[in-house]
Order: structure tokens, then sequence, then C-alpha cells
């Protein structure tokens, strides 16, 4: 057996070590070009973690700046795949043939600066591909906008880049047609060992039309729900971003006719309104500064679920931006989704009248789970208002709701309303939870479009604020709005139902419990008793406020006898509860 010389025990040591740690390979190996010839790459922390999120997390989004070499990362991380692993496939989707062309070339020469005891020969070298022989590859396409889901049809993909996604035209059909064949081709390249993956980077552009792909995927992200990790990259963390070098750039950008808005994009990381978006620029840009607002909630408590057997069924978050008083009202909106499927159930909570935002909780559980939730909140409340949404998954927890003391005089309950022969409007009937249907979503919308535009400061979520950043003028969005929805659902009581809403009452909290205590027995003989089968909604709709000279004899009825039959008595004595 031949002995290895020097030279060629320190190459394979150096082979071992390059292999082992990326960084190593990129600091010693890799070069870039630069004016007048090429230089040693030097990685700077952002683009490091950025480089190991891709062979560790394997889905990462990218927010960047532009001009501060994320790009040129990536092509670094292409030319260590295809050195150190073999018959891996790199597909590139650029915005243009130019683009796709630019990615392979700047690849290409970072791959042939390497020294020759490194290198596989080429077996094929185009403008926008070559191949090595060690059958690993890298292909650059752009997307086909007549048969967007043909790009890389037949390939096996074993690292996806979608290079400057915010402006890629049909950018989700071209990824919808090819996702299914890169994931199986994933659980091989696991198997083996080999680094896969999907890295989606771009600058910020709106959030409807081209843009709006990435947006959601950036957003959906951030809300952990996408699978991808999401790393954000502003200009000021590149080391060689000098005032002088921010002049240039904003002036490249404003003499090509970008303006401010491009900017905002390009540099700071803004996503912008667009002719579609439902708020106004001004708004938008209020919401955009409480996406970028360092501020953090007072409080964040994270959730797990698990079943009888102990295993993992599912996890959520609450978020306390306020604290929360029993003195005060709040409204609670709930948008409940299944525990399957990509949509999550949120829980907001806004002070009224104030309707500052206090909390929020988003997850993905069981119905049980999000009962608890929900009961969680509301025993930190003593004047609040229940908002439900009622759909046919969500019928069991509403039920449950109705029944449950800390919740069953504290519902919004929808009503039908009819007309009678002498034109007085005459209540039908009375389901607990608010419906959304063809009548109800626009008026929902309507009051979530007018109250946030005249607040918008009253939002304290990110998630929130970038889920209203997504929606359209037809009230449509194609990413997640359940925080946004469990918000219109709140801005339609307030609108439409102002006097459905709690107001304050200065009673003792023993005399509160006396008053809970009691109407939950008369509910209970309202079931009983056909004459009082709405008792139970005349009690959600008084105000005591207005009833003081009977609040005494309601209490005093209370304390003298528990006993059902005394209490059945009780009923008509006091005809101004139900005719309240």
């Amino acid at each position: 057996m031949r002995t290895l010389s020097s030279d060629e025990t320190r190459r394979l040591v150096d082979l071992l070590q390059c292999k082992t740690d990326i960084v190593t390979f990129l600091t010693h190996y890799i070069v870039i070009e630069e004016p007048g010839g090429v230089v040693t790459f030097k990685p700077y922390p952002k683009q490091v973690e950025l480089a190991k999120a891709i062979l560790n997390d394997h889905y990462v989004v990218v927010l960047k700046s532009r001009q501060i070499g994320i790009s040129t990362l990536v092509q670094a991380v292409c030319v260590y795949l295809l050195t150190f692993y073999r018959n891996v496939t790199i597909g590139v989707i650029s915005r243009d043939g130019p683009e796709a062309t630019d990615f392979v070339r700047k690849t290409r020469i970072m791959y042939e600066h390497l020294p020759s005891w490194m290198k596989f020969p080429y077996i094929k070298k185009t403008e926008q591909s070559f191949e090595l022989s060690n059958n690993s590859r890298i292909i650059a396409s752009t997307v086909n906008l007549s048969n967007p889901s043909s790009v890389f049809r037949g390939k096996t993909i074993t690292l996806l880049i979608i290079d400057e996604a915010a402006y890629i035209r049909k950018i989700e059909e071209a990824f919808r047609g090819m996702s299914a064949a890169t994931l199986r081709a994933h659980e091989v390249a696991k198997q083996k060992g080999i680094p896969y993956g999907i890295v989606v980077l771009s600058t910020p552009d709106k959030t409807t039309g081209t843009g709006e792909w990435f947006y959601r995927l950036w957003t959906e992200s951030c809300a952990g729900i996408s699978g991808f990790r999401p790393i954000k990259i502003h200009y000021s963390e590149a080391p060689f971003t000098t005032d002088e070098w921010l002049r240039k750039q904003k002036q490249i950008l404003l003499s090509a006719g970008g303006g401010q808005d491009a900017i905002d994009r390009e540099l700071e990381l803004k996503f912008t309104s667009s002719a579609d978006s439902l708020f106004t620029k001004d708004v938008f840009e209020v919401l955009q500064g409480i996406v970028e607002s360092t501020t953090k909630p007072i409080d964040v408590e994270e959730r797990k679920y698990f079943n009888k057997q102990g295993l993992y069924v599912g996890s959520g978050k609450w978020e306390f931006y306020s604290k929360i008083s029993k003195d005060k009202v709040y409204l609670i909106g709930v948008d409940v989704a299944p525990s399957y499927g990509a949509c999550l159930s949120a829980i907001e909570v806004f002070e009224y009248p104030s309707l500052e935002q206090v909390a929020e909780f988003s997850g993905k559980l069981r119905i049980n789970d999000l009962m608890g939730e929900i009961l969680y909140i509301m025993k930190q409340t003593d004047r609040s208002l229940l908002i439900v949404e009622s759909n046919s998954y969500a019928a069991k927890l509403v039920e449950d709701l109705e029944e449950h003391p800390l919740t069953e005089f504290r519902m919004f309950k929808t009503k039908k309303v009819r007309q009678d022969s002498r034109g007085r409007l005459v209540v039908t009937d009375v389901k607990p939870g608010i419906y959304t249907d063809s009548v109800t979503k626009p008026k929902m919308m309507q009051a979530l479009y007018e109250i946030v535009s005249e607040k918008p400061h009253i939002v304290k979520s990110k998630q929130l604020a970038l889920e209203l950043m997504g929606i359209d003028k037809s009230y449509q969005s194609k990413r997640l709005t359940d925080r946004a929805m469990s918000l219109a659902f709140i801005c339609y009581v307030v609108k439409y139902h102002p006097s459905d809403i709690p107001d304050p009452i200065e009673i003792e909290g023993e005399q509160i419990d006396i008053v809970q205590d009691l109407t939950r027995t008369i509910q209970s003989l309202s079931r009983r008793y056909e004459p009082h089968r709405y008792v139970k909604d005349k009690l959600a709709e008084i105000d005591l406020r207005q009833h003081e000279n009977n609040f005494e004899d309601f209490i005093l009825y209370s304390e003298q006898d528990n006993s059902l039959e005394n209490r059945i008595e009780v009923i008509p004595k006091f005809d101004w509860l139900f005719n309240s």
C-alpha cells in the first residue's frame, strides 16, 4: 500500500475539514469577482448564518437588502455541494434569462478557482448549466409563462434556489408544479446523507400581484407555519455598507425611476402597497412600522398539547401586549380552524372602547385544546364579550362554550330578525356565535377597514399587521388571515352590534358571583319551562345599571333561599329582567 506524501496528506486533511465545516471551505478556497480581478471571500456573520441554515435547516426564506452579497453566498454554497457530494442537482430559478446566466457564470468562476486537486473535470458546460464528472450539476432556468409548471420537469432537484422570488411572474404555479418531485428527491438525499433543501431569497416587493407569493411565504414563515426558516438581512449588517455606499445605492434607485418606494423595498426591506391593497399607503406605512418595531410583547406563553397517550398533537403561543384588568371591558374574537391543514386557530383580545390590542393567541390545535385557551383568557376578565366563529367545524366548540358557566352569558349571539304585520322588528331566532356568509363577510371586512384605517396604531402584533397588509380591495388574500378575521369579527360587532357589548358595572365581586349563580339557575330552569326559553338571551342583554332600584331586591332574593322551587317563584317577580 502506497504511503501518502506530505502534500497529499495535507490535501486530504483539508478536504475533510472543508466538507465537515463549510465556513473553512468558504474562507480558504472561495474567491469572488471584484473590479480588476478576484479576491478571497470573507463572509460576514449573517452570511455564515445563512450558509449553516441552508445545510442544517434545509428550507430557508431570506428577506434581504440589495447588493449585500447574499446571492454570492448562495453561489458559494452551490460550489460546496458540487465539490463534496456526488449526484447532486442544483436547480436555480431566476426572473429572466440574463440573471440565470449570470448566476451560473459566477458559480462557475468560483469553482474554476479551486485548486486542481479539489476539482472534478467538466462533462458539460453551457451558459446556464454545467455538469461535473462526479455527476453533480447546476441548472438555471426561468419560468415559462405559458406553461409555468414545466420548469425542471423530469429533473431530480436536490437543492432548489429561487432568486429574487418576489419579481418572478407565476412563481406560485411553477413552485406548485415542481414541489412534489422535489420533496421526493429530498427524502432520498436525506437517507444518503446529502444536503438538500429549498432556498427562496428576494428583496421585498408589493404584497399583492407578482410579489404576493414571496410575501405570503415570508409572513407564514415568520408565523412558524410554512416549514421554512425566515432569515432577514438588512444592509446595515454587512460590514462594507458605509454612508457613501448607501448614498450611491439610493442614487441608483432614484435615477432608475423607482422613487422612495424602491428605496423602501430594496434597502429598508419594506413590503409596499399596490393599487389593489385594501389599506392606503399611509395606513400601510403604519402597519409596516409595527412589523419593524423592536418593541416586544410584555409576556409570551408557549403551548404544547399532548393526547392521552402522551403523544404531541399541537402547539400554540400567547403574546400579551399589556396587562389584563378585571375592571375593563374586552372583546375577544376567535377564528376557528381544524388542527390539520395550513390554517391556524386565532384569538384576538382588544380592550373596549379604546380598541387597543391586548393579547393574541395562534396555534394549530384540537378543538378541546382551543376550548381550554378560550377559558384561560375568559378567566382573566369579568366584563368581556366572546365572539366565536360558528362554522361546521366549530359547532361542538360553540355548543360547549354555551353550556360552560364561564362563557354562557358572555357570548355574542347572532339574531335572526323579521318584520311583523305592523312593521315592527321581531327576533325569530338566536344562535350563539358569529356566522360568516355572503352577507356578513363584506360587512366584517368593511368594519375592519374603517376601524384599522382610523386607528392603525391599535394593532400591536407583528403577525396581525402583516396579515392586514396582505388583504386586497376585494377583501381577499391568498395567504392566511386567521388573526385578521378574528379582528374582523370584533370590528363587525363594534360597528353593527354595539348594544351587545357589555358596559362596566361597578358592583362588588361577591355580588357579581351571586348574580352569575342566580342567572345560571334561571337558565337551567328556562330549558324546562317553555315560557322562559329565552331567559338566557335576555339576561345576556340587560344593563343592570338601568335597574338600580330592583338590583338590591334581586340580590336579596338570591341570598334568601337557594332552592329551585323558590327560584321558580322569583322569576315572575323580576319581569324587568325579561322586558329590558
